[in-house]
């Protein structure tokens, strides 16, 4: 009984404590993709300048908490009856492929698995000063 009644109250006198994996949960990581350089075939398939290769920065912030992780993403090759020429290509529409590959889906994972990490770990002033 004495055993029982000591578990009750070390429960009542910490209601607050949730173990992290509970607190992160309901926080959701913002990444943004910025593109550094485009690395171009100059002749595929009977196409000129043909996207090939994205160099990008895949960026987050989860409540103030950042990281980043730079890569270069392989593009699939194009469909020749719906081809984009380099110059008229957008930032959007170079995001819109990277967005497209199994790696962006990874880094992502890779970067929210990173921030959330980092959350865990942190200095706080010392109790006494």
């Amino acid at each position: 009984m004495q055993t029982c009644l000591q578990k009750f109250l070390v429960a009542k006198s910490h209601p607050f404590i949730k173990s992290s994996l509970r607190l992160n949960i309901d926080m959701a990581t913002t990444t943004t993709l910025t593109i550094k350089d485009l690395e171009v075939q100059f002749s595929l398939s009977g196409l000129n300048d043909v996207l090939v290769s994205v160099g990008a920065v895949l960026s987050g912030n989860d409540s103030g908490t950042t990281d980043q992780i730079g890569r270069k993403w392989s593009i699939a090759a194009p469909d020749p009856s719906s081809f984009t020429t380099f110059a008229d290509l957008t930032e959007s529409n170079v995001i819109n492929f990277v967005k497209a590959t199994d790696s962006y889906n990874t880094a992502v994972q890779q970067l929210t698995a990173q921030i959330d990490e980092k959350k865990q770990i942190g200095t706080k002033p010392l109790p006494w000063a």
